[in-house]
Formats: structure tokens, sequence, C-alpha cells
């Protein structure tokens, strides 16, 4: 799973959470694979859906790497955003900003993940309103 959300990216708190083949469910509610107890979150917030094309296999929708990464919001009240742009359910690119609420996230690609990377336990993450609102 070479795709991973950086949480706050570039900030001393930046997390990175690893996106599994499937969906990749991201709220404040503990049953998402991502919980994040911040209040501009709702508890079921987006969706993330990671498909992984095993190599060699071409698809049109398959970007660098043969994966295909998008999102979906599922009706939150603050929105999510790529780039700025408020997304219903959008194709996320590597490097581009995904905002749900006031929370930041980057897609980013990385091939050595396990030895790059810390990644955080099944805990959920308490980050509070100032430390993501890098807007």
């Amino acid at each position: 799973m070479p795709y991973f959300l950086v949480c706050n990216p570039g900030l001393a708190n930046e997390t990175y959470y690893p996106l599994k083949p499937g969906k990749n469910t991201i709220g404040r509610a503990r049953d998402n694979d991502i919980v994040l107890l911040h209040g501009s979150l709702s508890r079921h917030h987006a969706e993330v859906f990671a498909i992984y094309y095993p190599p060699g296999e071409s698809s049109k929708t398959a970007a660098e790497n043969n994966a295909c990464i998008t999102i979906r919001d599922r009706q939150s009240l603050n929105g999510t955003f790529i780039n700025r742009t408020r997304v219903q359910n959008s194709e996320i690119q590597t490097g581009e900003i995904i905002t749900l609420g006031k929370v930041n996230f980057k897609l980013i690609y990385a091939v050595n993940d396990a030895q790059t990377y810390t990644i955080p336990g099944s805990s959920a993450a308490n980050i509070s309103d100032r430390e993501s609102d890098t807007q």
C-alpha cells in the first residue's frame, strides 16, 4: 500500500495514514478507518477509495503506479475540498491537498513506506482546531 493520506502536512504533528485497497472511511465516529476527533468533521465525513491494479495491467483511470484514488463526501456539514474546490465525488492526484472541514490532508505515494514513515496506531487522533487550521 504505497499511498498515504498525510494529515496536517508540513506541521510538527503530521500523521501518515496508509490507504488500504478498497474503501477507507474518515470521520469522528470510532467505526471509521481514519478517526479524527475534530469538531469540523462529521461523524462519517468522507470515503476514500483506493483501487490498486496489478503491475502491467493498464486502465484508463489508473494514475501513476497503477492505482486510482477517489474521494466521496458523505453529505458532511463542512464539506470536502480538493485544492480549495468543493467536491462530492472526485479523483485525487498525488500531491493534491484534500480538506475535510478544517483538517488538511495531502495524498502521497511512497515506494519505501515502511522505513520512511511513522504510521499511527488504531487509536483516534485528537486534533485541535488550532493545530489543523492552516488556511
